[in-house]
């Protein structure tokens, strides 16, 4: 029972019992209004006014039932029956999905909202109940998600340009996504901008295995919020299906295939490698596979630099990868716990005071099982691997390193047998203090999370989160990590996907790996708004299991 106004009167609704039955006492003579079925959330039948009116024509639409004192009313007959559904998206102005936001259903005129519900961990929502007839919808009207404030059908903030959506009852209609304005790209040249993880490339359902000596191109500018003047892309490369061994080399789309690597396979293996790649004038990368045999291609872009002359601090410069360290053509393989340093800064273009470089290391005739760890020259080694290896294997891993005072790297070699190290150089960063939105900062290499002696090892197909934002060196308001994850001990093959925390699973993976197998990859990864990153086990083996772990050694503010 409702007054004149659509206001509830008394404590509560009256419900029907079993056989239909309804009955409000207790009411103050005048005219009321009666509405059926108006609870929120979960019922499916349709709301509706007496008389057979369709809750969505407005209050004023509605009959009124005139009440006098020690009199009964006898009100006809309602019939109610499954109302319509509308389902839908919501993306906040993040570009993530948007979790735990009110979504309300309002009539054509504004007078009324029928029904509500909240948005799940992929921003998806569903309003059932409803009758036929146009609604309008509201997202975050209660303001529970701060600071991004409300938005309408239609993807306005303005109530009276709210786009009317049409509902039938017993029909569910999926209306899209509701999306707010994405925040602008702040910052300038050379500014680091996360977007959703997303696939840009497979050859498997595209144009088919790349043929040996090879090469595949695709569009990386002006696509999936990439602009089209981006100067590099954060893209992981993944080799698959390979028929023999090799190496693919990514560059700009029309320049000349550099001497670098940045993938490493041998016949019938999966391998990744995360890469950053400038884009040629087209918005294009790339892809040379110089193997005897043919091999699929992968690439998930998770970030991109935004284009122009990097000035800034912490701003990143592409360059062409060139070859800056290759023991087997100079001093020889870096012995058992011995190091080799190579100089960064005042190279081949690289400034010498540059801040930190993108460096794609790999490992070649390993004696035995260990890993390298690079650092800046001159100061500690830290507890943070960068390339894990085995015996014989060829191995590759990008990293964001840190030069020493004198434009150095140092690169330690863990294990009890001699490697071979290669190291291509793919750009810098400018040195200071990060400040601005897209800025790169530096941190020692530090371990977020290892499961070995924490939370245990992660299930198949389950997640575990870490803090990432606010500890460690790394500031609350970043917007992305650097993150070397390495998994081992699985009892299964299967890959890692990360993304930002409370943020629906993207289609890319990280992380590829075999039955006990331990396989590091640098990765780029959001920050969700708890400050948090998540990362996914995505298994075949069922009841299987993996230990993770996360070295960070940088961040992009937000």
């Amino acid at each position: 029972m409702l007054d004149a106004q659509g206001y509830q009167v008394g404590q509560a609704f009256p419900r029907a019992d079993s056989g239909g039955q309804f009955q409000v006492s207790g009411l103050a003579p005048g005219t009321y209004k009666v509405a059926f079925n108006r609870v929120n959330g979960s019922s499916t039948d349709e709301a509706q006014f007496y008389r057979g009116v369709h809750e969505s024509a407005g209050l004023a639409a509605s009959a009124t039932v005139s009440v006098a004192a020690d009199q009964v009313t006898q009100l006809e007959d309602a019939r109610l029956v499954s109302g319509g559904v509308l389902t839908g998206k919501v993306v906040g102005p993040d570009g993530f999905p948007l979790t735990d936001a009110l979504v309300q259903a309002f009539t054509d005129d504004g007078s009324l909202v029928t029904r509500t519900a909240s948005t799940d961990e992929s921003g998806r929502f569903s309003l059932g109940g409803l009758s036929s007839g146009s609604y309008k919808l509201r997202v975050n009207g209660d303001a529970q998600v701060p600071g991004i404030g409300t938005l309408y059908s239609g993807n306005t903030t303005e109530t009276a340009n709210a786009a009317l959506l049409q509902s039938t009852v017993g029909q569910s209609k999926d209306i899209g996504v509701l999306m707010y304005a994405p925040v602008p790209a702040s910052g300038g040249p050379g500014g680091s901008v996360p977007i959703i993880p997303s696939r840009f490339l497979d050859t498997r359902s595209a144009s088919g295995p790349v043929a040996a000596g090879g090469t595949v191109s695709f569009q990386a500018g002006g696509v999936n919020g990439v602009p089209i003047d981006a100067s590099a892309v954060v893209v992981n490369l993944t080799a698959t299906e390979t028929k023999s061994a090799g190496f693919l080399t990514a560059y700009a789309s029309g320049g000349e295939k550099p001497n670098a690597s940045n993938v490493n396979f041998g016949p019938g293996q999966t391998v990744p490698n995360l890469a950053v790649v400038p884009l040629g004038p087209d918005g294009k990368i790339t892809i040379a596979n110089t193997s005897s045999g043919t091999t699929q291609v992968i690439a998930d872009v998770a970030a991109y630099f935004k284009g122009g002359l990097p000035a800034a601090v912490g701003a990143f410069a592409a360059k062409p990868p060139s070859r800056f360290l290759d023991t087997r053509a100079s001093s020889g393989p870096v012995p058992a716990g011995g190091t080799v340093s190579l100089q960064i800064g005042g190279v081949n273009g690289i400034p010498s005071n540059a801040a930190a470089a993108v460096i794609n290391l790999t490992v070649t005739e390993a004696k035995s099982a260990g890993f390298l760890t690079a650092y800046a020259s001159g100061r500690a080694k830290p507890n943070a691997s960068n390339v894990n290896f085995g015996p014989g294997q060829t191995v590759p891993n990008l990293a964001v390193v840190p030069l020493g005072p004198d434009g150095k790297v140092t690169i330690a070699n863990t294990s009890p047998g001699t490697a071979q190290v290669i190291a291509d150089v793919a750009g810098y960063f400018l040195p200071g203090m990060p400040l601005d939105a897209g800025a790169s900062g530096n941190i020692t290499p530090t371990r977020f999370l290892d499961t070995r002696t924490s939370s245990g090892p992660v299930k198949a197909g389950g997640t575990i989160s870490f803090q990432a934002a606010g500890i460690n060196g790394v500031p609350e308001n970043a917007a992305g990590v650097w993150v070397n994850l390495t998994v081992t001990e699985p009892t299964s093959f299967g890959y890692l996907s990360g993304y930002a925390s409370r943020s629906a699973r993207p289609n890319a993976s990280n992380v590829n790996y075999g039955t006990g197998q331990t396989v590091p990859n640098l990765s780029y990864l959001p920050i969700g708004r708890d400050g948090k990153v998540t990362i996914a086990n995505i298994e075949s083996g069922l009841g299987s299991t993996v230990q993770i772990i996360a070295d960070v050694s940088g961040y992009t503010l937000r």
